[in-house]
């Protein structure tokens, strides 16, 4: 699991509910300074990566499914993003708690 320490962070989802996915940053103790709706399904055109690298933060937190989305984006940007993956715990077939780790892009996170 990659640590964004005192960084200040920025999230970014391109999902149907980008609220769920900003509350659950929270609910794991981290606080964007911006959060940025995609629009569900975005696409990542050069006016998409350009506006993500103006983004004033150290880390860009998004979703597994925005990630696959950044092949054409600078080296730079793609070092800035952090993918989040979420962990659902179950007991005895109930879901007991869900858990949001960043980590790099293409790498998953245990």
């Amino acid at each position: 699991v990659a640590s964004v320490g005192d960084d200040p962070i920025a999230a970014v989802a391109g999902i149907a509910r980008p609220a769920r996915f900003f509350d659950s940053l929270r609910a794991a103790g981290l606080e964007p300074v911006s959060c940025q709706s995609l629009g569900d399904h975005a696409r990542l055109d050069a006016q998409a990566i350009e506006r993500l690298a103006r983004i004033d933060a150290r880390w860009i937190l998004m979703t597994g499914k925005d990630a696959v989305k950044l092949d054409h984006a600078p080296p730079a940007l793609r070092a800035r993003c952090l993918v989040v993956e979420h962990r659902a715990m179950l007991d005895d077939g109930l879901l007991t708690s869900i858990d949001a780790a960043p980590g790099p892009p293409g790498r998953r996170t245990s």
